[in-house]
């Protein structure tokens, strides 16, 4: 790999502030990720209600992804990124509100495959922008 290229990249401001914006998007998944896992299997100890949450993530991947790029070359690329950031952080923004709720505990549990598929969903509308 040639150095410059990635140097000559780094001169641009827009470069750098998108660069350093998927960056910090891109740990937050992980943290989500993490902390839907970490939630499901700290509230009900199921290794089942785990796998659950974590492949009703990858829904979207399978039914999205083939049609993603296709939707998003149609759409303004630059409000594409905005509103599936957006959604994103709202969609992760209830997960702490899981651990407030009254209600029984796999009433909690069946909102998190929803938040997991719709910040999912999200991602898979964000990557055909991003390249």
């Amino acid at each position: 790999m040639n150095w410059r290229f990635v140097v000559r990249a780094l001169r641009h401001r827009n470069y750098r502030l998108f660069y350093g914006g998927q960056g910090i998007s891109l740990i937050g998944t992980w943290m989500t990720r993490v902390a839907t896992g970490w939630l499901v299997y700290r509230l009900t100890h199921s290794a089942f209600l785990l796998g659950l949450v974590s492949f009703s993530g990858q829904i979207p991947i399978l039914v999205l992804g083939p049609m993603a790029g296709v939707w998003v070359d149609r759409w303004d690329r630059h409000r594409v990124l905005v509103v599936t950031q957006v959604l994103s952080m709202l969609s992760a923004s209830q997960l702490p509100r899981l651990r407030q709720l009254v209600h029984p505990i796999y009433e909690r549990i069946g909102i998190v495959p929803e938040l997991a598929t719709g910040i999912h969903a999200a991602s898979v509308l964000q990557e055909p922008p991003e390249d």
